[in-house]
């Protein structure tokens, strides 16, 4: 069963439904969600450029490939396995901070 079951009307000028498509295109978001974004004090970032899921795939492969390193020298030497496990690790973290500053909407 569907939980939005309410629906709001809203009338809106010409410039102002412009200026809404403008910021509605821009997030990348649908305009259901992006106004329930705004209404709930979220307001939605723009949506980053190509450039940046690129270089976001590469730091998840950079992670792995640690991770992957770690795994095969642990077989040899644990003191590197588990140099190479943090730098995975803080690889990961870097990611998550990277995502959360450019993609996650900021409260009002």
């Amino acid at each position: 069963m569907r939980k939005r079951n309410n629906r709001l009307w809203v009338h809106l000028s010409d410039d102002e439904f412009e200026t809404v498509k403008c910021y509605i295109n821009k997030s990348g978001l649908s305009k259901e969600a992006y106004i329930r974004s705004v209404l709930l004090k979220n307001v939605p970032r723009e949506k980053p450029g190509e450039e940046f899921y690129t270089f976001m795939r590469m730091l998840a492969g950079l992670a792995n490939n640690i991770n992957q390193l770690a795994r095969h020298v642990n077989k040899y030497d644990s003191d590197i396995a588990r140099i190479l496990y943090n730098q995975a690790e803080e690889w990961g973290k870097q990611q998550v901070e990277i995502r959360e500053r450019y993609l996650l909407s900021e409260k009002i």
